[in-house]
């Protein structure tokens, strides 16, 4: 009998140092990474040449409800309609994640002559330089509140 007590008394006390973990976590915002990487991903997967940057991406998981937060650099020379239109695809795409609800915010950032290196629009009409590298985008990188400058980071 003390053994089977002891046994039982550890296990409630390592669930209630679980539940108390996530707690913690979930006030504080703390990102599920399973689910980062499930956006990541998906974002990945839906990727057009046209969103030339993504960073500071922020994820919150809310029971099964998400919140995204994120800067999309699309190019500078485009009208408001034509951000607001790519921005709007942007988010029915990523609400279309999982079937709960998902609630997302995307800042736009108009592009800068040092992105030409990394972006992909072949028909260009302001491009300053050749395109040299594709930035890969992850958890690391994504994560970020800069910009990518192909090697390089600066600040947004």
């Amino acid at each position: 009998d003390a053994v089977a007590s002891i046994a039982f008394a550890l296990l409630m006390c390592w669930q209630g140092i679980r539940l108390i973990r996530e707690a913690v976590a979930a006030l504080m915002d703390e990102t599920n990474p399973a689910v980062f990487t499930k956006v990541i991903e998906w974002i990945m997967k839906h990727q057009k040449a046209s969103w030339i940057d993504l960073h500071n991406l922020r994820i919150q998981q809310y029971g099964g409800d998400l919140h995204i937060d994120c800067h999309l650099t699309l190019p500078r020379y485009w009208d408001l309609q034509r951000t607001h239109e790519e921005i709007h695809d942007f988010e029915q795409m990523l609400g279309e994640l999982q079937a709960t609800h998902v609630e997302i915010f995307v800042h736009a950032d108009p592009c800068l002559d040092e992105c030409c290196s990394h972006c992909t629009i072949a028909d260009c009409a302001i491009r300053t330089s050749a395109f040299s590298k594709k930035i890969e985008w992850n958890q690391m990188n994504l994560a970020l509140n800069q910009k990518h400058f192909n090697e390089t980071l600066a600040r947004s």
